[in-house]
């Protein structure tokens, strides 16, 4: 079993973290898990491709079709923290075209309606600052856009990367004037950076002195995090570390809560008390194998703890305020309701809207 090195305030040994291991539910509906692209946490909206190019909303035993396009297209669909509007990505040609820089069509729209409004063409969309900002990577002209969605008043940021076509840059806004984003260099070191944008000026948060590392970012109300984590297997370190949000952040004061020797996937998801990340738990160097499991950082107790033992996890997704670790064929549910499959009618709820109540019609 890897040894795991834990830093500053985590007193937890690694013996005691595997032993919190435990089953998790898994996510029942009443629509087949592989189509699902959005259910809201009451479980009253659910949105689905229906085939290939067809997109539909499913709510209270009605539905509608409401994006119809090409027969080889499929979808993609986010939120924020905040839970007000939606992403939506059309990816055109998925089955045919492979493409890792293959722009998606990037549209939104107010969580539990089907209006929709088109931003561009890029990849991994974010929302930002109660959802009134969007902003999203154009991987041949390696920019960062940034819009404010009322206005349409687009920002780009332009990029170091130029060789490395795998590298995702990560977005973050602490404000309207100050976004904090991820950057590579030609000799491919990953580094964060902050820019203030009526300024136009760049500020070097953290540049990691590991060649291969990759970096994330995430977000709570409270605080800023980043991650760094291995690209391969054949480096080994991992850390966490988060920025408190006391009347404004101190881009310059992070305090590590986690280090490791281990190739931990990261993945991070950040809530109001804990993190959440992929963490390797077994390796096997000769055979080139390892075990990942969900582990969390408890950020009052600084405790960290493997909270799954599905042995193969490598990605976990807050859908609007569910916490998901999809495994092969199944979806588990760390946190939130898992059983969706009750034919109960809702109440109508804060989305009783006219065009909710057109749905279905």
């Amino acid at each position: 079993m890897a040894y795991t090195k834990i830093v500053l305030l985590i007193l937890v040994s690694i013996n005691f973290a595997f032993a919190a291991g435990k089953s998790l539910p898994r996510l029942l509906t009443k629509q087949a898990l592989q189509n699902i692209k959005f259910i809201d946490s009451s479980g009253r909206y659910t949105y689905y491709q229906k085939k290939p190019g067809v997109l539909n909303l499913s709510t209270n035993f009605r539905n509608q079709d409401f994006v119809t396009t090409d027969s080889n297209a499929s979808f993609q669909m986010s939120s924020s923290d905040n839970g007000i509007k939606l992403i939506l990505e059309t990816i055109p040609n998925f089955h045919n075209e492979p493409n890792l820089m293959k722009n998606h069509q990037i549209s939104y729209l107010a969580k539990g309606n089907i209006t929709l409004y088109e931003v561009g063409i890029g990849r991994f969309p974010r929302l930002h600052l109660v959802d009134e900002y969007i902003s999203w990577y154009k991987p041949y002209e390696r920019s960062i856009q940034i819009q404010q969605l009322k206005t349409k008043k687009t920002f780009e940021i332009k990029l170091s990367n130029r060789n490395n076509p795998f590298f995702q840059p990560q977005v973050v806004m602490l404000n309207p004037e100050t976004v904090v984003y991820t950057d590579m260099n030609e000799q491919g070191y990953e580094a964060i950076l902050s820019l203030n944008i009526p300024k136009k000026k760049t500020q070097v948060i953290y540049k990691s002195p590991r060649l291969g590392n990759r970096l994330e970012l995430c977000q709570s109300k409270s605080y800023l995090a980043y991650g760094e984590f291995p690209y391969t297997d054949t480096r080994s370190f991992s850390k966490i570390a988060m920025s408190k949000n006391t009347q404004g952040y101190s881009l310059n004061n992070f305090t590590t809560l986690y280090e490791s020797d281990d190739n931990d996937i990261g993945r991070m998801v950040c809530l109001e008390n804990s993190i959440y990340f992929v963490k390797a738990t077994e390796h096997n160097r000769k055979i080139g194998s390892k075990q990942t499991e969900v582990a969390q950082i408890n950020l009052v107790n600084k405790q960290v703890v493997i909270k799954s033992d599905l042995e193969q996890v490598s990605q976990i997704i807050n859908m609007d305020g569910r916490i998901l670790v999809p495994v092969r064929e199944n979806i588990y549910v760390l946190e939130g309701v898992s059983d969706l499959g009750d034919d109960t009618l809702k109440s109508p709820g804060i989305y009783n809207t006219k065009e909710d109540l057109k749905i279905g019609l």
